[in-house]
């Protein structure tokens, strides 16, 4: 059996003229096994490094695109803190001693941010959407990057002075 060529995945793909909503669940159920396996493998890596071992870690998923084919890529980054709230990130804890990973957060991309910031009610009002608008509204508010910043154990007045005035 030989093996395709990226483009050329990408050009049967096309030649099936999916419908959108056919395409996106069927792209869905592809991915979620993929991401799971990378997330997977980071944390078994994190696990085995003197860094992480014995100690609960945050897992900060980004999405790539690929540039052919605009194809996403998940790529999980393993943190020792914490990390600041952004767009188009999800972020969970691993917890060594159960060895449970707990989802924290999701904040879809900027510009999905800022519609639904826009019509933050409505987006409230619809169970589909109403984590989404919840995030979305606490990072946009700073209440996300207090909680954060109370998670790392840092002082939420934490200033650096270099000068202070007599």
């Amino acid at each position: 059996m030989t093996k395709k060529t990226y483009g050329q995945a990408v050009f049967e793909h096309h030649a099936k003229q999916l419908t959108l909503e056919d395409d996106v669940i069927e792209y869905r159920r592809l991915m979620e096994n993929d991401v799971l396996d990378k997330i997977y493998k980071a944390i078994e890596q994190a696990k085995s490094h003197h860094l992480y071992t014995n100690r609960d870690f945050y897992i900060d998923l980004r999405w790539m695109v690929e540039h052919i084919g605009q194809a996403f890529k998940p790529i999980p980054i393993v943190k020792r803190a914490c990390p600041t709230p952004t767009t188009q990130q999800t972020v969970m804890k691993y917890h060594h001693k159960s060895g449970v990973i707990e989802w924290l957060w999701t904040l879809p991309t900027p510009i999905t941010y800022y519609g639904i910031l826009n019509n933050l009610n409505k987006f409230l009002e619809d169970k589909e959407t109403q984590q989404s608008a919840q995030f979305c509204h606490l990072h946009h508010s700073g209440e996300l990057l207090k909680w954060v910043i109370k998670e790392n154990g840092e002082k939420p007045d934490a200033l650096i002075t270099i000068k202070k005035d007599l």
